[in-house]
């Protein structure tokens, strides 16, 4: 069965959050790839300049990939990062209850 553009964007669920220091930022994101496989895609960088990298890990489902980015947040919250997502409020009680629903398009 061929699954429509609208039906196949339904079926995609993306999760991100967004975490800043005065010089740094860090955005990690649960995503599906287009082989149906879930992944934590993690961006960092220096505001004000083009320096910064991109990793992407497999992750072996949905759960696992929020797993690792609820160990993210832990992460950034130890090295002084502050959440700025725009849903920031929401991010923060789903870390502590290790699903994170900050950004979900």
């Amino acid at each position: 069965m061929l699954m429509t553009s609208e039906a196949l964007l339904q079926t995609t669920q993306t999760t991100a959050c967004r975490w800043e220091t005065p010089t740094r930022y860090y955005v990690g994101q649960v995503q599906e790839n287009l082989f149906g496989q879930w992944e934590l895609l993690r961006i960092w960088g220096g505001r004000g300049n083009r320096l910064g990298g991109m990793l992407v890990e497999p992750a072996s489902s949905h759960a696992h990939a929020l797993q690792l980015l609820a160990a993210e947040a832990k992460r950034r919250g130890r090295r002084g990062y502050s959440l700025v997502s725009p849903h920031a409020n929401q991010c923060d009680a789903s870390i502590k209850a290790s699903t994170l629903p900050c950004l979900t398009s």
